[in-house]
């Protein structure tokens, strides 16, 4: 099998779009069809939807120009042979399809759900202008941008560019002796994954109480974006720091109960934000409330893009407990 098809299943893997046993048996379809691309089989079996597909495509494509057209070389970042056989549940080698379907219950049984189902739209060229940056993030920044075609303000949300982003000293830290933080590419990949889970389960979300989200997109320069609506105001954290007695305390009660309501209808469709305080809540200009950022939420029935983060963050708490101070 070729370093690109390689490529695209790994990716196809890390971004939850398709699970280990499907791609295992993609592939020993594949090695009975000497012309055929591991994309083509994945679309023709209905594994990947046309949208998915042509979204690793893209993803692909922009991977190994980045590399200077050296498959191999793109194929290293992600893991070389070790990430070969893990994306493939261990099935595959180098040099063919090795595993019979109907000789492997264990990978046959394994049936992953699609925990980020994707249908992404190219950027439409002229809708967005401006884009003055509002806010910076680990993994994204926020743009104030104007969408032409409606005529309003929008708050966009990208990925940083892979060169802008690295390990903190606190992540490097935590790492054990001897340890990596991974190569860039595959962070790139996990942070897709974390970012499409973010926009999937905001977009879910509709309450006066929570921001909307309007659209999923891609960039010309192959970046991730989506839109949501901007709210002008301060932060509950603004507004609480700027109460001078009781009386302006209990004048945020209010707030207090949009937030509980925000949270009580997350809650009934299954969705926690885990990330809630007063910096991620904004007050608007005419007294609405409105809960921001969810980029640690979790749906009940979806894969968890930041599991692997968090029971690392957990663990450190438990041999450190002095950062929970």
């Amino acid at each position: 099998m070729r370093e690109y098809d390689l490529i695209f299943g790994i990716l196809a893997c890390q971004l939850r779009l398709l699970s280990r046993g499907s791609l295992a048996r993609s592939a020993f379809a594949l090695s009975e069809e000497a012309d055929a691309t591991l994309s083509d089989v994945l679309l023709a079996s209905k594994a990947l939807s046309p949208e998915d597909h042509a979204l690793l495509i893209r993803l692909v494509d922009n991977i190994i120009h980045a590399h200077r057209g050296d498959e191999k070389a793109a194929l290293g970042t992600f893991g070389g042979d070790e990430a070969v056989e893990y994306a493939f549940a261990q099935s595959l080698t180098r040099d063919g399809a090795t595993w019979n379907p109907a000789e492997d219950q264990t990978i046959a049984a394994e049936n992953l759900p699609h925990g980020l189902p994707v249908e992404i739209t190219p950027e439409p060229v002229g809708r967005y202008t401006g884009g003055s940056e509002y806010a910076r993030g680990g993994i994204g920044r926020i743009l104030l941008v104007h969408d032409e075609q409606i005529g309003r303000d929008v708050i966009l949300k990208e990925l940083l560019p892979r060169q802008d982003v690295s390990p903190t000293d606190e992540t490097l830290s935590r790492l054990p002796a001897g340890k990596s933080p991974g190569s860039p590419m595959r962070q790139s990949a996990a942070m897709m994954a974390r970012f499409l889970q973010e926009a999937k389960i905001t977009g879910r979300l509709e309450h006066p109480s929570i921001v909307p989200v309007y659209e999923l997109g891609l960039r010309k320069d192959g970046q991730l974006y989506y839109t949501m609506k901007l709210v002008r105001g301060d932060t509950l954290a603004v507004g609480i720091d700027a109460c001078k007695d009781l009386d302006a305390r209990l004048g945020m009660l209010r707030s207090y109960l949009d937030i509980c309501q925000a949270m009580a209808y997350a809650h009934s469709k299954g969705i926690i934000h885990r990330d809630l305080k007063p910096s991620n809540i904004m007050i608007g200009e005419f007294g609405e409330c409105v809960v921001l950022d969810w980029g640690l939420a979790k749906a009940q029935k979806d894969v968890d893009a930041h599991r692997e983060a968090m029971e690392k963050s957990i663990s450190q708490l438990k041999l450190d407990p002095e950062k929970l101070d």
